[in-house]
């Protein structure tokens, strides 16, 4: 439910760190669609289906709230249709109610058990509404599902983060990496970590994983050049910081585009 508000946390000597996303996985990117927008032949206008593909193709239009309809009446059809239950969740989520989306993923789990992806986002959910516990109950249900979903350990990284368990976060974002090495946020996530205990080697190793992954990733670039700048390497720092300043211009991302430029002006002028 990965629309990543990338939090700000402070400024240190010249740089700003990026806290781990608190929605670094959200509810929309960890979601897997159990249903796809395909043509849909000779069927009867009222079958539940019908109007499943309906509303997600309202959905995919931005009319959220048309789409809820089309997926009530799906539900109204057949109550035990998980994909109705799994998009309306999807659709209320982005609308902010996320106790609707969790009583919809309850319905899903209902259904289904043995959902892994409905624990996960369920996770997503009730971390989202403030149940770190509840969240990491979830994830949890989810590892014991399926022991290699990358999603269900990085998700728990990050309401453990959150909790304040450091060393349990770091596990799971390590045991997401082992399972996907190509997992760019748990490699920036842990990053992050490593960075706060005084592991500055350590993050710019997984910050260079993180750019290596996605050559794009503006945050990264910033806080391995925060890094870079704490062990000495001013140069490095700085070329990392331009690097990120660049990145947020071409997103349109022009808060950070501004504080980036005025953080490299202060440092050149040390």
């Amino acid at each position: 439910m990965k629309g990543s508000k990338v939090v700000i946390a402070t400024f240190i000597l010249g740089a700003t760190l990026y806290s781990p996303q608190v929605s670094a996985k959200s509810f929309s990117d960890i979601s897997e669609l159990k249903i796809k927008s395909s043509l849909l032949v000779q069927i009867n206008a009222k079958d539940a289906e019908t109007y499943v593909n309906r509303g997600f193709d309202l959905y995919n239009s931005g009319d959220l709230k048309g789409a809820i309809e089309e997926f009530n009446q799906a539900i109204r059809i057949n109550p035990n249709l998980p994909e109705a239950y799994y998009n309306r969740a999807l659709a209320r989520y982005n609308l902010g109610d996320l106790k609707g989306a969790i009583e919809d993923l309850n319905q899903v789990l209902r259904i289904n058990p043995t959902d892994v992806m409905a624990y996960i986002n369920r996770g997503v959910a009730r971390k989202d509404s403030g149940d770190l516990k509840g969240a990491i109950e979830d994830y949890g249900r989810a590892i014991r599902i399926n022991p290699n979903s990358a999603d269900a350990y990085y998700s728990r990284g990050i309401a453990r983060s959150n909790l304040g368990d450091v060393k349990g976060a770091t596990e799971d974002y390590g045991r997401a990496i082992r399972i996907n090495p190509d997992y760019a946020d748990a490699h920036y996530n842990r990053g992050v970590i490593r960075y706060r205990s005084g592991d500055l080697k350590g993050a710019i190793e997984d910050y260079n994983q993180a750019i290596r992954i996605n050559p794009n990733y503006a945050v990264a670039y910033n806080n391995r050049g925060a890094s870079r700048f704490l062990l000495g390497d001013k140069r490095g720092g700085i070329t990392d910081l331009k690097k990120a300043a660049d990145l947020f211009k071409q997103q349109g991302k022009m808060a950070e585009y501004q504080k980036i430029l005025s953080l490299i002006k202060k440092i050149d002028n040390r």
